[in-house]
């Protein structure tokens, strides 16, 4: 066959990979006006509170206490928010509204997973945003 005859198929594009960041400490910045033990002390708070509560919601759901469930995510709502967390803005408001959204137990604990899923990454990744604001405030010692 020659190059004339060889039938001509589009090139394959690469997939492009949309990186959705897990979070956005802009808001936290501006109001701390950039002061990083500020942010430590916030990121310091969420790492020690939201875990816990995450542990809590699945013990609810054990138990079928599903107004707990939903009155532990309006508490984190304002939290998840602040940090950013964009990848869990509809499924925080999914658990707190289960009732009034109609939801399935199974989309309800499907939500929590993805929380703590989520959340459990977003705790890691603050820890070492703890570690950078804890080697730069060692500099604003030394200068």
């Amino acid at each position: 066959m020659s190059a004339l005859q060889r039938p001509r198929f589009p090139a394959r594009r690469k997939p492009t990979s949309q990186q959705v960041t897990l979070y956005d400490l802009s808001l936290l910045q501006n109001d701390s006006k950039n002061n990083p033990a500020f942010i430590q002390r916030m990121l310091t708070i969420f790492i020690e509170s939201i875990p816990p509560i995450i542990v809590q919601m699945k013990v609810h759901l054990e138990k079928n206490e599903i107004d707990s469930i939903c009155s532990l995510a309006h508490k984190i709502k304002p939290t998840i928010d602040g940090a950013g967390i964009i990848s869990l803005k509809e499924t925080i408001r999914n658990i707190e509204n289960y009732r009034d959204k109609k939801r399935t137990r199974d989309q309800l604990t499907s939500d929590i997973t993805r929380l703590e899923e989520v959340l459990h990454k977003v705790v890691e990744s603050f820890r070492a945003e703890i570690e950078k604001l804890n080697l730069e405030l060692r500099k604003q010692d030394y200068s």
